[in-house]
């Protein structure tokens, strides 16, 4: 333990958000010739390792007590990977990816990325999800990307959306009242759809129907998370997934489903940590209308993932039979009552 002297505890008291405190220089390099693809990655990973034992300023951490000033100990419970950064694409937008929207500004964010083979520039796209769902984020992105390679953006613009503040604000307390009352009205309508549907999801958790929320196995996942992120990706023939899927009369998201629950059984075997009961996923469903643009229509179904199934092609007929059954559940209700449906899952969420 080693206490700070005035002048580093004058640079830890000065900082804030507004104001940070820390020093910085950039190195510019050329690479080794002949160097393997992956040749910074692993680079990265090396200094990750080295920079901590080469020097102790690498290990140093502050520890602050309530009754004293705070002083200088050496960490040991730390990933020296959160420190070396590579900023290839997708680890540039894993660390724009884990960050909050900013709530005091609109909530959302674009990012140019320059510099991929080819002259290409890349586009990532974050919005909050309480603006926006993925369906309607798609359209959003859509309507900007032209196929007209002279079009300008500019000329281009949707009309004015009325204000939500001035809808919001119309009308007083007695318009409130009157929106609430229609909606327990609503609402209380559709509970015996609700009550109806879950008796048939449980009638049926037999015969590989779409089980109940919330009765997933235990797995080691199942732990608190920090917000760090990591992003990989994966290229599959869509030709090829097409054709297999449509021998099971299944869809591209089945594949999707059926790929991961695959490949969390080979990690899960891996880590001897297997559950005896298949892995379960929320899948979003959208139920969004023609012409509805903004915040979210969409409710859950509940998918097992056949990380019990050794076989492939029976995993993804276990997932599209399921999906299947579980949209027609899905759309025999009323709009009121899937919404319901979608409040009753995230309502232990919250």
């Amino acid at each position: 333990m080693e206490t700070l002297n005035f002048q580093d505890l004058a640079f830890l008291r000065m900082e804030s958000p507004q104001r940070p405190f820390h020093v910085a220089g950039l190195l510019v390099f050329s690479p080794p010739p002949s160097v393997r693809p992956d040749y910074l990655r692993r680079l990265a990973g090396e200094l990750g390792r080295e920079l901590p034992r080469f020097d102790a300023l690498f290990r140093r951490r502050i520890e602050a007590a309530a009754s004293s000033a705070p002083y200088w100990v050496e960490a040991d419970d730390y990933d020296a990977a959160y420190h070396v950064l590579h900023y290839a694409l997708l680890a540039l937008l894993s660390l724009a990816h884990e960050r909050l929207l900013d709530r005091s500004r609109p909530l959302w964010e674009w990012h140019l990325v320059e510099g991929l083979p080819r002259k290409r520039f890349a586009l990532y796209c974050k919005v909050h999800h309480a603006l926006i769902d993925g369906v309607g984020a798609m359209r959003m992105i859509q309507q900007v990307l032209s196929e007209d390679p002279g079009a300008r953006f500019a000329a281009r613009r949707a009309a004015a959306v009325p204000g939500d503040h001035a809808r919001a604000t119309s009308g007083g307390w007695f318009a409130s009242l009157a929106h609430a009352t229609s909606m327990l009205r609503d609402q209380g309508k559709a509970i015996p759809e609700i009550a109806s549907m879950l008796m048939h999801m449980r009638n049926d958790a037999r015969k590989d129907s779409p089980p109940l929320p919330f009765t997933a196995p235990r797995a080691p996942m199942n732990h608190e998370i920090s917000h760090r992120r990591r992003l990989l990706t994966a290229q599959f023939p869509l030709a090829t997934v097409r054709r297999i899927v449509a021998s099971v009369d299944g869809t591209v998201n089945d594949a999707l489903l059926a790929i991961c629950g695959g490949a969390l059984r080979s990690y899960l075997l891996e880590q001897g940590a297997l559950p005896k009961q298949a892995l379960l996923a929320g899948v979003p469903v959208s139920v969004r209308t023609p012409g509805e643009q903004h915040g979210n229509e969409l409710s859950m179904i509940v998918c097992p993932l056949g990380t019990t199934t050794r076989d492939p092609l029976a995993r993804l007929r276990l997932i599209s039979h399921t999906t299947r059954t579980a949209k027609q559940h899905l759309h025999a209700l009323s709009p009121a009552a899937r919404q319901d449906y979608m409040n009753m899952v995230l309502l232990p969420a919250l």
